[in-house]
Order: C-alpha cells, then sequence, then structure tokens
C-alpha cells in the first residue's frame, strides 16, 4: 500500500465515530495533545489514527505526529510507507524529536536489513541523552544489529538491556540469550572492577564449565554461585540451558549395537569405523562408568528393519549406525523406538525424537568453508567443481549457508575430466562461473562483482592442475584467494607439491592436522596409510564420544564437542555439525589459521 493511500477514506477505517465528528466539526472540544509525551512513552499508537492526528496538527505537534506515525509504520510492518514518511521529516524539531529520529533512522535500517548501517547510525546516539521507552528501544537496537553472532559487543549490549526489561517472558530471553553467547566465546574476556554483572556472569560460567560433566556437582556450583550473588540478574532465573544441564541425565551407553557394512564392497569402510570406535572406547570409557558392551550387526547380510528388531531383542540401549545412505532411510521407515546415531543423513534430516545423524559429508565442509570464507571478508565467491551428483549438493550447501550471511550470489563453475585438464594447461581458466539457484534472491536477482575467492573440490592430482591453470588465466594479482576441501589434501604429497600450493588455504579434520599425533599414527597404521579410511577411523572415535552424549545433544542446545573430525554440535533436527580447522600452504609447509 502507498503512503497515499493513508490521505483519503481509507484513513478514517477503525476510527470511532466521535473522534471523527472532533477532528472535522471544527468543535472547540478537542482531545489532549499527547505526542510530546507519547515520544518517550512504551504505549503504542496505531498507524491510522497517529496519521489523522498529523494531517490536523500543526508545527511541534505535527511533527510528533509524524514520528510517531512513523514508529506505529515499522512496528506494522509497513517499511516503504515509514521511510516515505520519515523522508518527509522538517529539519526544524527540538531535542526530544531529535532524538526520535535517530532512533527511527536505526530502527528503519534494521527493518531494511541494513544491519551494518544501523550500527553506524547507533554509534552517533548516546544512551545517556534517552528516556524512557527510548532507552530501550535503543538497548534492543543495539542487540538486533549484532546479529545474534556471540562478541564482547552483543555480551555487553544484552547485559545493558536487562534492566530494562518488564515482563517474565522478556527476562527470561534476555537471560537465555546472555547465557548462550557467553559460553560461546573465550574464557579470556575481559572486565573491569566495578563491572559487577559481568563479574557474576563469567563466575557462573566457571562453576558450569568446572562441573557441567556432573549434573549433581553441578547443581551445588550453581546454588553456592546464587547465595554468593542474590542480587544477579540470573540468580533468581536462571538460563534455560543451565538448568538443563543441571537436571541432565546420560543415555545408557551399557549395550551398544553398532551397525555397519562388515561384509561386501563397503566392508573397509565399516571396518575403519569399527576400528576407530573400538580404539577410542579402549582410552574413553564413558562418564557413568558403565562398562559397556558392543554388540557388531553386518548390514550388508540381512536387512535394516530386522537388524533393529534384533538388536532390540539383544538388549540394546543404544544404535550406533548404519553408515550407508539407503540403510539410513530403511531405519527412518522402520519405526524403531530405539535410540539411534545414524552414520550418514539426507540433504534435508528427517527430525526424529530417537534419532541423530553424524557423517563426513562434503556439503558440512562447504558449510563450514563459507563461513570461513565470509569471515575473511570476501563477497564474491566462485565454486570450481568436479561434474558430479555430488558438487550440486555442495554447490547447495555452500550456497545456503553464504546466503545466512546476508551477502551476494555465490557462482559455480564445473571443470572436465583430467585429461581435458592436462589438455588446457597452457590456456588456463578463466574465473566467471554461473549463479548458484540458492543464492539469488526471493526475486532472482544479484548483484556480479569481481571473483574475490574460489573454493576448489578436487583431488591433489586435479588441483596441481587447477591451481596453475588460474594463475595463467587470471595473473598472480587477479586478487581470488584459493581455498580447497580436505579431498585436495592426501597426506602423501611431497614437498615440490607443497611449493606448488603456495598460499592455497584448506580444511581438514584435526587429527590429520596433528591435534593428536598418536592417534593419528593410530589410524594410519590401522588403515594402510590411507587417509580417506583413517578420516573414516577418526569418525568412528567421534561416534563413540557422541554415544556418550547422546541425551546432553537430544535435550541441551548449544552443545559443542572437541572431536578428532572436527568441533562438534547438533542442529535442531540433532544433525551433528562439523567445524574444521583451516591451514595455509607457506614455503612448502601447512602452517595453522
Amino acid at each position: 500500500m502507498r503512503l497515499s493511500d493513508f490521505y483519503g477514506a481509507r484513513a478514517l477505517y477503525g476510527i470511532p465515530l466521535i473522534a471523527a465528528v472532533l477532528f472535522f466539526t471544527g468543535c472547540a472540544v478537542r482531545p489532549a495533545d499527547q505526542s510530546a509525551a507519547l515520544l518517550e512513552s512504551p504505549v503504542q499508537t496505531d498507524a491510522t489514527q497517529a496519521l489523522l492526528r498529523m494531517q490536523h496538527s500543526e508545527g511541534t505537534s505535527k511533527t510528533s505526529w509524524q514520528l510517531l506515525t512513523i514508529r506505529a509504520l515499522l512496528r506494522e510492518g509497513k517499511n516503504q510507507q515509514a521511510a516515505e514518511l520519515f523522508s518527509q521529516l522538517l529539519p526544524k524539531m527540538d531535542e526530544a524529536q531529535k532524538q526520535e529520529q535517530s532512533l527511527l533512522a536505526v530502527e528503519l535500517k534494521l527493518a531494511q536489513g541494513d544491519l551494518a548501517g544501523a550500527q553506524t547510525l547507533l554509534t552517533n546516539i548516546s544512551p545517556d541523552g534517552l528516556k524512557g521507552a527510548q532507552l530501550a528501544r535503543y538497548r534492543q537496537s543495539m542487540v538486533t544489529a549484532l546479529q545474534g553472532k556471540p562478541s564482547p559487543a552483543l555480551l555487553r549490549a544484552l547485559m545493558a538491556q536487562t534492566p530494562l526489561l518488564t515482563t517474565t517472558r522478556e527476562k527470561q530471553q534476555n537471560i537465555d540469550e546472555t547465557w548462550r553467547v557467553l559460553t560461546a566465546m573465550s574464557s579470556t574476556l575481559q572486565t573491569a572492577a566495578d563491572d559487577k554483572s559481568l563479574q557474576g556472569w563469567l563466575t557462573l560460567r566457571r562453576a558450569w564449565s568446572d562441573n557441567r560433566d556432573a549434573p549433581d556437582r553441578l547443581k551445588a556450583a550453581v546454588s553456592a554461585w546464587q547465595a554468593r550473588w542474590p542480587q544477579h540478574p540470573a540468580a533468581g532465573m536462571l538460563p534455560a540451558a543451565l538448568v538443563n544441564d543441571m537436571n541432565f541425565r546420560p543415555a545408557s551407553v551399557r549395550k551398544i549395537a553398532l551397525m555397519l557394512p562388515l561384509s561386501g564392497p563397503a566392508a573397509r569402510f565399516g571396518r575403519a569405523i569399527q576400528q576407530g570406535f573400538e580404539a577410542e572406547k579402549k582410552v574413553a570409557p564413558p562418564a557413568s562408568g558403565e562398562n559397556s558392551e558392543l554388540m557388531l550387526y553386518d548390514t550388508t547380510s540381512r536387512p535394516v528393519p530386522q537388524l533393529l528388531a534384533k538388536a532390540q531383542q539383544d538388549g540394546a540401549t543404544l544404535v550406533v549406525g548404519p553408515l550407508l545412505k539407503n540403510h539410513v532411510e530403511e531405519l527412518l521407515s522402520s519405526n524403531t523406538t530405539l535410540n539411534v546415531l545414524a552414520l550418514n543423513l539426507q540433504e534435508h534430516p528427517a527430525r526424529r525424537d530417537n534419532v541423530c545423524y553424524f557423517a563426513l559429508s562434503p556439503e558440512d565442509e562447504a558449510r563450514s568453508a563459507a563461513r570461513h570464507i565470509h569471515e575473511q571478508g570476501k563477497h564474491f565467491p566462485l565454486l570450481l567443481l568436479p561434474d558430479s551428483e555430488i558438487s550440486e549438493r555442495v554447490a547447495r550447501a555452500f550456497a545456503d549457508e553464504w546466503r545466512k550471511q546476508n551477502d551476494g550470489v555465490v557462482l559455480a563453475q564445473r571443470f572436465g575430466s583430467l585429461v581435458k585438464l592436462k589438455a588446457g594447461v597452457k590456456s588456463g581458466i578463466t574465473l566467471t562461473g554461473s549463479p548458484v539457484a540458492a543464492s539469488l534472491d526471493d526475486n532472482g536477482s544479484f548483484r556480479r562483482g569481481r571473483v574475490d575467492a574460489v573454493y576448489i573440490i578436487a583431488t591433489p592430482e586435479e588441483m596441481g592442475y587447477l591451481k596453475p591453470m588460474i594463475a595463467e588465466r587470471n595473473g598472480s594479482q587477479s586478487g581470488a584467494m584459493l581455498y580447497a576441501s580436505s579431498r585436495s589434501i592426501s597426506g602423501t604429497s611431497g614437498p615440490d607439491y607443497r611449493l606448488d600450493m603456495e598460499g592455497l588455504q584448506f580444511s581438514d579434520i584435526p587429527v590429520l592436522a596433528n591435534s593428536n599425533p598418536g592417534l593419528k599414527q593410530l589410524a594410519l597404521n590401522a588403515t594402510g596409510n590411507d587417509y580417506f579410511l583413517a578420516r573414516l577411523f577418526a569418525m568412528g572415535t567421534d561416534a563413540w564420544t557422541l554415544a556418550n552424549h547422546y541425551a546432553q545433544l537430544r535435550q541441551t542446545k548449544g552443545v559443542t564437542l572437541k572431536g578428532n573430525t572436527g568441533d562438534l554440535s547438533s542442529s535442531p533436527e540433532c544433525a551433528i555439525n562439523r567445524e574444521l580447522p583451516w591451514f595455509r600452504y607457506l614455503s612448502g609447509r601447512a602452517v595453522s589459521l
């Protein structure tokens, strides 16, 4: 609806008859002008009524009603009309009106999705000059502009907002969000001596981190904290996630049914996972102290529903597996009541109360790469992919994650076979590509810029041709940073290859990046120095860890575990996400970023 629509008969819709008479009869009895007081008030004015008051006011009163109309339009989601009316504001205003104009400028930017613009405007507003509801709106705008990404600025904005909230629901949301941000940040956060609120939060986090694996001990530590900090905002309203941790009871791992392909073409994959699972079981017994019994089931021998029935008959308390995607689909169709940690997942995992999913998927790596590349300040990525079905899934996963960062379009470009790469070495590769549909906005439009990042999915041999071909056609000064997935890392590449890869950034699982040299050697020995199978061995070790935290993953938001395949966390569907470390080739060596 256009702003002009408000200026006709439609503006009268919903206005009481008596009020309309007062406005248009010229009667000497007029409603008292409360516009100035409403600027600082939490009272929510209806846009239609505010506009009508504005039309029949003059001078400073008219300006106040104009500001109130803009605020109401934004609250009602009529952003275009609000922007149009905002542009018509006259420069002559009193101080209270100027403050309101500044706040509305921020709220308009937020409504338009311009978070960076809102942050810039917020730096020009002094909260000391704000009164009443204006201060609460300023604090909320600051929280919204920081996008929920854990940072000291967001933490302080949430704490500053706490005393301004009035309803129990708002207070609990604030406490929960403060806790989420706090527990996601580094423990080295600095605090001033007189900042009692932050000191209290940090002390509570320390009590939680020191005792989170023992619920009874955690309850005692939190009670002691409440006694020491009785005036703290969280003392009488604990974060919901913390309460969940205090009431957490681990799922039984007394009898684990490990369902893997142990014969046939996929047996080597299943055996690698089994070896990793059993190796971790030996060195890391469950926190509950149970003596777990491991029962093996070969998914090649019988249909999965039959194996599930047999496992239940055998007294299994948790199923780990199956591995192959079609077997996971069989599992979901069976509607088993057993708790399951499946070792594969569909592109859109089904949400089940008794199923979690853990996979070493290239899509997972692609999402991690999108976040990493965005954090490095890149805006126009291109995906360089082989012609395959999995490449389509990688492209969609990267583009979906990229769009969450509120950034531009993602381009994708395919390269041919190794034979074609060898034939095209002298001509090089032009970085062009076409948009990935998942990165386009709802209108299918996009802004195209110069490619500044290239994410490559290729084998080490393919990468040996691709990198020099990019340089041949685009030059060393193209400005495009090159990134690669773990597919390009074999662990057997010589010094010449590493020198050729100078500057290339790549991700890989921590255990193969020497985070645990002993386990790395064990994995390589068990798999005949096959890096692909060694990754599955590491997956097996993490499957044991996840099995022992199964209930925590299902019940508690924000849980992160240090795994051998990455930092592990769970989505609302209980699909395990992996955040991988990144490295860069410098002078023939892989250096951690």
